[in-house]
């Protein structure tokens, strides 16, 4: 039906947006340090900005998912999942012994991550987002593939192999994301 295409496309774009947008950045975090400077320790803007890169992919998919609360006027439930995630923020902060750069974008992504996975269950019941997009073996491989690039730097230390490792990613996530969007609506 129209309505699900379009409630697909909401979630996908933004989704797919944000993944092709990080995935450089996590591959090649360097970048960051040319852009912010090097007044910062490597190491810890390095993890740091990896953890800020993933999540905002997870906050980029739930932008999809916001607007398709607003286009069905339920922005009690979007209320509900921010409300949901500053809580989860704070407890997983204040849980930190050291208060610092890294804890707070793993608090972030912690706070992302667990109120997206509270929340969309809710979704699926009341069937307001398409539970085939996220159910799908596509679906699940992006998640995996995006996980596994924030790796890379890590165990990785050649340029050349982590740029080769990068295109290779963005052509399967490119297939993954086509294989969305062109998927017949049922």
């Amino acid at each position: 039906s129209r309505d699900s295409k379009f409630n697909r496309f909401n979630i996908l774009a933004p989704w797919a947006m944000g993944i092709f947008l990080t995935v450089p950045l996590l591959f090649f975090p360097e970048i960051g340090s040319l852009i912010f400077g090097e007044s910062y320790e490597k190491q810890t803007f390095s993890i740091t900005f990896i953890f800020i890169l993933l999540f905002s992919a997870i906050l980029m998919f739930k932008q999809g998912l916001g607007r398709i609360m607003i286009v069905h006027d339920l922005q009690w439930y979007s209320f509900g999942s921010n409300l949901l995630w500053a809580i989860i923020l704070l407890v997983a902060f204040y849980f930190f012994k050291d208060k610092n750069s890294i804890s707070l974008a793993i608090s972030y992504f912690i706070a992302y991550l667990i109120s997206t996975l509270i929340i969309i269950p809710v979704y699926f019941r009341k069937k307001i987002i398409p539970k085939h997009t996220f159910e799908s073996k596509e679906g699940i491989l992006i998640w995996i593939l995006f996980a596994g690039f924030s790796l890379v730097y890590f165990i990785v230390d050649n340029y050349t192999l982590r740029f080769f490792i990068m295109l290779l990613g963005l052509y399967i996530l490119f297939k993954l994301f086509k294989s969305l969007f062109i998927r017949k609506v049922k």
